[in-house]
């Protein structure tokens, strides 16, 4: 404030009544801070400060006034020029004129995209075109077959709500589901007899793909991209669902069990002792590798396709964009994503696929022994995109030390890893089982689902459990809808995600009928050793593997007696029990 008063003084025409004017202020300043003062500071230094205040003032007013004039008018006409300018900006024009120039540069790198994208995809448009006849043409299909699809499909397309649950939907799905199939086995039929089964094709057969326009231009183009090169392995396990068809009509597998429970040999085995066939007859259809592959597509195909998609009231097995809540490269499942999780849970619960099983080799000096064979199981993806796993057989035939069959969808729509980790669970129950026959729960032979069962049945009577965890109990059956295989899966996940990292949320019956079964590998029991909740259980463990390690150190050591090369099955089971 003293500076703009100085610099407005120094302006006025009489200097020398500006002079006094300064002088009448700064005795103002003097008096005024000596009768603020006067109270709180003695009369001598509160005069002292006035005066001191007043010269200040002087001095600054003397500066001012030596400095020329023209340079005050200056830096006040500078001052003056610069706020004049920035009020005449146009903030609203200078915005517009930003946004216009970004949104210019984005319309350009469209334009380029689209550019590479048309050039590199202009041949993949033309061969995508047409898709649905050229599909029925190689299938062969008969024209009222023909005529009928084609009806559906384009109905289909031009429904907005295409998971709608009103009759005419739901009729439309229907129709447009059983021909699909009819239309399905067709062409696989065809497709074994073609050496190059052109792309739209195994489109087709892998992803069940029957219209461009129906998928997503953008869909069918990356599916027409990956359909030839799949992130499969069928020596390891992992099937496309042609790749799995192809290995049952080739001999490899066999085809699965239907919704009964009946595989193939056992169909015709009882179509045979009904009379519907003869003994020749039931031979003859046993080694022919067609019949093999349309009893899997009748049977097995239809009821997986179905069960993965997830969804079940809205299912329809063609390949339908509106299907498709994600992008579709980060959805394929993949040999590497599956071999990934299934290889950490087995870095967990490092007995989940193995299974006992009888050695005998009395050349070698081994009558009869118990030992542990690893089988990790097949895993077929089925063409949709869908969001739930599903454990359809835990072996195949009869044989114990055969794979199980895990069906996913192609396109995953929910966690993978999650889904793993629960068909995991499900199949260790439903092995179990398998094990025990008949006596599966009965607690007379102790089990996993004899243990879990009798665990579930009588914990209302069970002392070791609290109020709370008896109430906790109740409310997860009611989610798992009163199913004991539902509410041990959904414990297995807690055991394989929660409880292996330390992190206690089962109840201790529950923990100790795990910790039993699906013992944590010697990794995660070295870091859990130090949690006095897992003490005690570690301890019986540990003298339970100790007196199998005895025997198996006494058969060692009477093979070396015997002068007997140790036997690859029994070195494997040693090593199995320092798991």
């Amino acid at each position: 404030m003293a500076l703009t008063f100085t610099l407005l003084l120094a302006r006025a025409a009489h200097i020398p009544a500006a002079m006094l004017l300064t002088g009448a202020i700064a005795m103002l300043l003097c008096a005024g801070l000596t009768l603020l003062l006067r109270e709180e500071t003695p009369r001598f230094r509160a005069l002292l400060l006035g005066l001191v205040a007043g010269w200040l003032w002087c001095c600054g007013y003397g500066c001012a006034a030596l400095l020329p004039a023209q340079k005050l008018d200056g830096y006040a006409g500078t001052l003056r020029v610069e706020l004049t300018e920035y009020a005449k900006q146009n903030f609203y024009a200078a915005r517009k004129l930003a946004y216009e120039q970004q949104l210019a540069v984005l319309q350009q790198q469209c334009q380029e995209a689209e550019a590479e994208e048309a050039k590199y995809d202009a041949n993949t448009v033309t061969e995508l075109k047409d898709s649905l006849h050229a599909i029925l043409t190689y299938a062969k299909c008969e024209e009222e077959l023909q005529t009928s699809f084609c009806q559906h499909i384009d109905k289909y397309k031009k429904t907005i709500n295409k998971n709608g649950t009103e009759d005419e939907i739901r009729t439309l799905r229907l129709q447009i589901t059983k021909e699909f199939y009819e239309i399905y086995r067709k062409a696989f039929q065809v497709s074994v007899k073609d050496g190059a089964v052109p792309k739209i094709l195994q489109m087709f057969f892998n992803f069940g793909y029957v219209d461009e326009e129906l998928a997503g231009l953008e869909n069918a183009i990356y599916m027409y991209q990956i359909v030839d090169k799949l992130p499969t392995a069928p020596n390891r396990g992992i099937y496309s669902y042609y790749e799995w068809l192809m290995a049952i009509y080739d001999g490899h597998k066999d085809p699965g069990r239907n919704e009964f429970d009946m595989d193939y040999g056992e169909q015709l085995h009882e179509q045979m002792r009904t009379g519907k066939i003869t003994k020749e007859e039931e031979l003859a259809l046993l080694k022919d590798a067609m019949g093999r592959v349309m009893y899997e597509l009748e049977n097995v195909f239809p009821a997986v396709n179905k069960m993965t998609f997830g969804r079940i009231s809205t299912f329809c097995p063609v390949f339908s964009e509106h299907n498709m809540l994600k992008q579709a490269e980060t959805i394929l499942a993949s040999e590497e994503k599956i071999e990934k999780t299934i290889n950490a849970i087995r870095r967990i619960d490092y007995g989940a696929f193995y299974r006992e099983t009888v050695y005998s080799n009395p050349d070698e000096g081994v009558t009869k022994e118990f030992i542990s064979v690893e089988v990790l199981p097949d895993f077929i993806l089925t063409p949709n995109a869908g969001t739930r796993g599903v454990m359809w057989q835990e072996i195949e035939g009869k044989r114990r030390t055969t794979p199980a069959r895990m069906m996913l969808s192609v396109f995953q729509l929910e966690d993978i890893n999650m889904q793993l980790i629960r068909l995991t669970g499900q199949f260790r129950w439903e092995m179990c089982k398998r094990m025990q026959g008949g006596r599966w729960n009965d607690i007379s032979d102790r089990s996993l689902t004899s243990e879990y069962f009798d665990y579930v049945q009588f914990y209302r009577k069970n002392n070791e459990l609290s109020a709370d965890a008896k109430d906790k109990i109740k409310a997860e059956m009611g989610r798992a809808k009163n199913s004991f295989k539902e509410m041990f899966v959904n414990d297995y996940c807690i055991w394989i995600l929660f409880e292996s990292n330390g992190s206690p949320r089962l109840n201790k019956v529950a923990r100790n009928i795990l910790f039993t079964y699906c013992t944590f590998s010697k990794a995660v029991r070295d870091k859990l050793g130090v949690n006095p909740m897992y003490k005690e259980i570690m301890d019986k463990y540990d003298i339970r593997m100790a007196q199998k390690r005895h025997r198996m150190d006494n058969l060692v050591q009477k093979l070396h007696n015997l002068g007997k090369k140790i036997p690859e099955e029994i070195e494997h089971q040693q090593e199995f029990l320092n798991m």
